[in-house]
């Protein structure tokens, strides 16, 4: 199922194109896609949504960044010691980001556990 068919008079971001995203994007999108649908997750998550989203992501689906001015692919786990923007981790990744079809893939997931 596209992110784009989602959407029924929710006030959401669409992902329309096939552009990657910063994760913290990403992760605002994952919020109000759990919110639209009403997932469960939507209202169990105490805290910081977005950091829990961004962590989970980082848990099941290719993100990407630079370290070390190299781009690659972070190992599903690798530091999750976010900066407050979410946008680098502690152990040097910086400017995450995530591929279209692996958001797809994580909101798969996401339906399937909660």
């Amino acid at each position: 199922m596209s992110v784009g068919g989602l959407y029924r008079g929710v006030k959401a971001r669409p992902w329309r194109d096939k552009k990657p995203r910063a994760l913290r994007e990403a992760a605002r999108t994952a919020c109000d896609i759990a919110a639209a649908e009403q997932m469960p997750i939507a209202v169990t998550l105490n805290g910081d949504a977005l950091r829990w989203h961004a962590e989970a992501m980082l848990k099941t689906v290719p993100v990407h960044g630079t370290k070390d001015g190299k781009p690659g692919v972070l190992a599903a786990g690798d530091g999750l010691a976010f900066d407050a923007e979410l946008s680098s981790l502690a152990s040097g990744w910086r400017d995450l980001s995530i591929e279209r079809r692996d958001f797809d893939s994580y909101l798969e997931w996401l339906r399937t556990v909660w």
